[in-house]
C-alpha cells in the first residue's frame, strides 16, 4: 500500500510550516529514520495576509494563493495536505472545494479532542487573530463556548500575532502571551486555545506556567496526521 506524503501549506506565518513538520516529527512514534512520515512543506510567502483579506474581500485573494500553494504540493505528490494556519480555516470549505488534494481541517480535529478531553459544551478561551475572532471559527461546530477577550486585549494581542512574525523574541513574546492568557481565569474556562499559529511557537515557554490546560491546534493537528497515516 503506497504510503501517504503529507503536504504543508507554509509561510502563514514564516515559521509556521516547518514548525508544524517538527511537530509531526515530534508526533512520530519512530526509532530510525525509515519510520517517519513523508513531508513536503513549501513556504509560500505571497499568501496574502488572511486576516486582512477577510476584512476586504472576504478571503478571497489568500483563498487563491492558499490554492495555488495545494496545486503545487499536488504537483510534488502530496496525497494529503494541512493549512498550519487558524484564520486561513474560516474559508475552509472554498479552499476544500478547488483543492485538487485531501485537507486536514484542524478546526475539526481540535474540536474532537477539547470534546473528548472536556465535554460537549467545554468553556475555552481563545487567543488569536481578529480575522479567527470575528470568524467565530472555533464554535462553528457548536459543541464547545469560546470566551474572547475584550476589545482592549484584542488589539494588544493582534499586536503581538504581527511583532512574532516580525522576529520578536519568543521568550518574551511567551511572556506577554502569558499575561493575556491569565484574563482567562476569572471566566473558569477549562482551557486556553492558542488559537494563531505564531502563539504555537510559545507553548513550551508558557504551558508550565499558567494553572489552566493550555492546548495548541498544531499539536493536535500534528498528533492527527500521525494517526491518519500511520
Amino acid at each position: 500500500m503506497p504510503r501517504e506524503r503529507i503536504g504543508i501549506v507554509g509561510g502563514m506565518g514564516p515559521l509556521a510550516g516547518v514548525h508544524f513538520q517538527k511537530l509531526i516529527v515530534e508526533a512520530t512514534p519512530a526509532k530510525k529514520d525509515q519510520d517517519h512520515l513523508e513531508v513536503v512543506c513549501y513556504t509560500n510567502p505571497g499568501i496574502p495576509d488572511r486576516t486582512a483579506s477577510l476584512f476586504e474581500d472576504g478571503g478571497q485573494r489568500f483563498v487563491d494563493g492558499i490554492t495555488k500553494t495545494l496545486q503545487v504540493l499536488s504537483g510534488a505528490g502530496a496525497t494529503l495536505a494541512v493549512m498550519p494556519c487558524i484564520t486561513a480555516h474560516a474559508k475552509f470549505s472554498d479552499i476544500s472545494d478547488s483543492s485538487p488534494l485531501p485537507v486536514l481541517n484542524v478546526i475539526h480535529a481540535l474540536d474532537e479532542y477539547v470534546v473528548g478531553r472536556y465535554g460537549t459544551g467545554a468553556t475555552v478561551g481563545i487567543l488569536a487573530t481578529d480575522g479567527t475572532v470575528k470568524g467565530r471559527i472555533f464554535e462553528m461546530s457548536g459543541n464547545i463556548k469560546c470566551i474572547y477577550p475584550p476589545s482592549e486585549y484584542q488589539r494588544e494581542i493582534m499586536k503581538l500575532i504581527l511583532d512574532i512574525k516580525a522576529g520578536m523574541n519568543l521568550t518574551k513574546a511567551a511572556d506577554q502571551l502569558l499575561e493575556y492568557a491569565k484574563h482567562f481565569k476569572k471566566d473558569n474556562v477549562d482551557a486556553v486555545i492558542l488559537g494563531c499559529t505564531e502563539f504555537s511557537l510559545c507553548l513550551g515557554d508558557i504551558k508550565d506556567r499558567l494553572d489552566i490546560p493550555v492546548v495548541d491546534p498544531l499539536e493536535v493537528a500534528a498528533k492527527e496526521i500521525v494517526r491518519r497515516c500511520s
